[in-house]
């Protein structure tokens, strides 16, 4: 019987405690351009024809932002407190502008989420922070500083199953978690935190559906050109076959 307190013995194939662990392999082939494991990271095309400047880089996984010159080398770095949410301007009062990720979003998901918008100075301060992440509207990737100095952003807004399906959403592809739309947001920042929404541009306003004329905004689509077909994504979809469509396929 062995001891329960009793050390096992030393496995002699075992990597040392200080070893560094060993890289993840894929799985299976990589996407045609992705660097391979084993490439050269960092610099690896600098040719005539460049524009002239900085490269600011957020990487995905990442909480600080880097500005490279265009050999490569880190210039500087600013150290955030969320990872990045899409978007990162220099702006030409020296500010730094960014979109982050909030964490545990009440409702929305996937890629692209962000929530927060902030300015950061020189040495990474957080000089304006600004979040819309509740569960109707939340802020994703993109932002646009305008020259009044207030900031554009885009968001997503919630509408539920029952209410999609009443503005001519196709029943049988809107699921439980309902649509989301998109919106153009301005804000007027209250620094240090916060701002006032002074306009918002709704896509929801400018929907046309051909599924029930009893529903706003029927229509036929090629002849609304100005307007967004709510289907759009979901009406080229492949239907899954039946049992008897299959069965007549197999005996042709």
């Amino acid at each position: 019987a062995q001891d329960p307190a009793a050390k096992p013995a030393a496995d002699p194939k075992a990597a040392p405690a200080d070893a560094k662990p060993a890289e993840a392999k894929p799985d299976g082939p990589l996407p045609k351009g992705f660097p391979k494991p084993d490439e050269p990271r960092g610099l690896r095309v600098r040719e005539a024809g460049a524009r002239d400047g900085y490269v600011l880089l957020a990487p995905l996984n990442s909480k600080s932002i880097h500005m490279l010159d265009l050999e490569g080398n880190v210039k500087h770095t600013w150290k955030t407190s969320n990872p990045p949410g899409g978007a990162v301007y220099f702006l030409p009062n020296g500010l730094l502008l960014r979109c982050g990720q909030v964490d545990s979003n009440p409702r929305f998901h996937g890629g692209g989420i962000g929530g927060r918008i902030q300015q950061l100075d020189w040495d990474g301060k957080v000089v304006w922070n600004f979040d819309l992440d509740t569960d109707q509207l939340t802020q994703h990737p993109d932002v646009l500083p305008l020259p009044n100095g207030n900031v554009l952003m885009i968001a997503w807004e919630y509408h539920s199953k029952e209410e999609a399906i009443a503005h001519g959403r196709m029943a049988d592809l809107c699921n439980e978690e309902g649509l989301w739309t998109d919106v153009v947001i301005e804000v007027q920042p209250s620094r240090p935190v916060g701002g006032a929404v002074v306009w918002m541009w709704r896509s929801w306003d400018h929907l046309v559906q051909d599924q029930d004329p009893a529903q706003p905004g029927y229509g036929k689509i090629e002849e609304h050109a100005g307007s967004i077909d709510i289907n759009v994504d979901c009406r080229f979809l492949r239907k899954e076959e039946s049992e008897e469509e299959r069965a007549k396929k197999e005996k042709m």
